[in-house]
């Protein structure tokens, strides 16, 4: 019988390493899941993922203009361009890239990665239709980007899914109540990330990555992306330098009944 496996380690400016797999049965249907999450920097520790190793690159990294405690003002246009090369390096020759960004980043991460010799396909927003908040002298932000990059034309596309849009509308949660199974598993206060709607994270991973394929998110947060894969039969590769909010990722990550939340 075939076991989903996960394993969490924490590496420390002394290179401790501390390591925990939970393992649970699956039934014999379903393949092999492997989520790796690892807690550190993720400028070194992409270093150790494995050249063309990698399907799909789905993350969410700090906006230039929002405050970061980890990596506060150190997404610059050059910390960009490294991680840039690094994406190049890792991805298989099928694989893609998806980058959520605020307005400011957009420019420059089409930019970096174009520069780096990736190719771009679309900008795709995500639609908040709730929106009430008083305008200060501006208009409401409702929606947020991102944007999608293949390393080659051979890239992965899953013709048996629905034709995705670029555009995904969804409700703006504003504490993450646990009735709203897009954020299953995250506290209600305020912990410092912006987590995506889980079901969007499902519908990238299945488009873009191969059924044992493998994931990778530098600046995973609360862990959607690591939770998109095990719902889906994907591998997953995490890093997430804040302690507090990687112990976060790992519990959502052993929530017993989260499969129901796929639907």
């Amino acid at each position: 019988m075939q076991t989903n496996l996960f394993s969490f380690s924490s590496e420390s400016s002394n290179k401790t390493k501390e390591n925990v797999k939970v393992t649970e049965e699956k039934t014999k249907e379903q393949r092999e899941s492997n989520i790796v999450f690892k807690l550190g920097d993720a400028f070194e520790l992409i270093k150790s993922v494995e050249d063309n190793s990698i399907d799909l690159i789905l993350t969410d990294p700090p906006y230039n203009d929002v405050t970061h405690l980890a990596y506060k003002n150190s997404l610059c246009y050059d910390k960009k361009l490294q991680l840039a090369r690094e994406f190049k390096r890792v991805l298989k020759i099928t694989g893609s890239v998806i980058i959520f960004c605020g307005f400011e980043d957009q420019f420059e991460w089409y930019n970096v990665l174009k520069q780096t010799g990736f190719i771009f396909k679309r900008q795709c927003v995500i639609v908040y239709e709730n929106m009430s908040r008083k305008p200060n002298r501006n208009f409401i932000p409702q929606h947020e980007s991102y944007l999608f990059f293949v390393k080659s034309d051979r890239y992965y596309w899953n013709n048996n899914l629905q034709n995705p849009t670029t555009v995904y509308k969804t409700i703006k949660v504003m504490t993450f109540n646990k009735r709203w199974l897009e954020y299953i598993g995250i506290p209600l206060e305020k912990i410092g990330v912006t987590p995506k709607p889980l079901k969007l994270i499902i519908q990238l991973v299945q488009l873009l990555t191969p059924c044992g394929g493998t994931v990778l998110d530098p600046f995973c947060g609360s862990g959607t992306t690591a939770l998109a894969c095990k719902l889906t039969n994907r591998n997953c590769i995490c890093f997430e330098i804040n302690k507090d909010i990687y112990e976060i990722a790992k519990r959502r990550l052993q929530m017993s009944n989260i499969e129901q939340f796929m639907y």
